[in-house]
C-alpha cells in the first residue's frame, strides 16, 4: 500500500506556487526579450512569433488573441513606434488581465459565487496534481463559507 505523505502548510504551497510562477515568468521575458533583439519594426512576421512565444508559454490561445488583438490595435493607432514598446506593452496588458480575473475568481479577494452555476476545469497529463489541487481548493471554498459545491473529476 502506498505510504500519504503528510499535508502540506499553505506557506509551503504557495511558495512552490510563486517559484514556479517566477520561473515561468523568467522563462517568458527571455523569450519575448530574443525576439525583440535586433528588430527596428514590428511587422507581420514580428507579430508571428510574437503570437507563437505566447502560445508556448502556455498563456492559452484566448488570452494570446487578446494580447496580439490589442498589440495590433495600438499598432493601428500609432500608440506603439518601436518593438522594444511591445515588452512594456504586454505587461501592462497581462497585469490587466490578472487584475479583471482576480476580481472575478472564486477564490480571489471578494469570495462570492454569483448567482448560477461556475464551473472550473483542470486539465493536465496524469499524475500532475490535477486532483489534489481541487481537493485544496474545495477545502478552502468551504473555509471560505461556500456550503453548495459540487465536484466532478473526470
Amino acid at each position: 500500500m502506498k505510504e500519504r505523505k503528510p499535508a502540506q502548510n499553505n506557506a509551503a504551497v504557495g511558495g512552490r506556487l510563486r517559484d514556479k510562477l517566477s520561473k515561468t515568468r523568467r522563462r517568458l521575458a527571455g523569450r519575448v526579450n530574443a525576439l525583440l533583439t535586433g528588430r527596428t519594426v514590428i511587422d507581420p512576421p514580428f507579430l508571428e512569433d510574437l503570437e507563437e512565444v505566447l502560445f508556448t508559454s502556455d498563456i492559452g490561445v484566448e488570452t494570446t488573441e487578446q494580447l496580439i488583438g490589442d498589440l495590433k490595435e495600438q499598432l493601428d493607432r500609432k500608440s506603439l513606434e518601436r518593438p522594444e514598446q511591445v515588452k512594456t506593452m504586454l505587461q501592462e496588458e497581462m497585469i490587466s488581465l490578472l487584475r479583471v480575473s482576480q476580481e472575478r475568481s472564486l477564490v480571489g479577494p471578494q469570495d462570492t459565487v454569483s448567482e448560477g452555476l461556475e464551473v472550473v476545469m483542470f486539465i493536465g497529463v496524469n499524475g500532475v496534481g490535477k486532483t489534489t489541487t481541487v481537493a485544496k481548493m474545495a477545502h478552502h471554498l468551504q473555509g471560505q463559507g461556500h456550503t453548495d459545491l459540487h465536484l466532478c473529476l473526470a
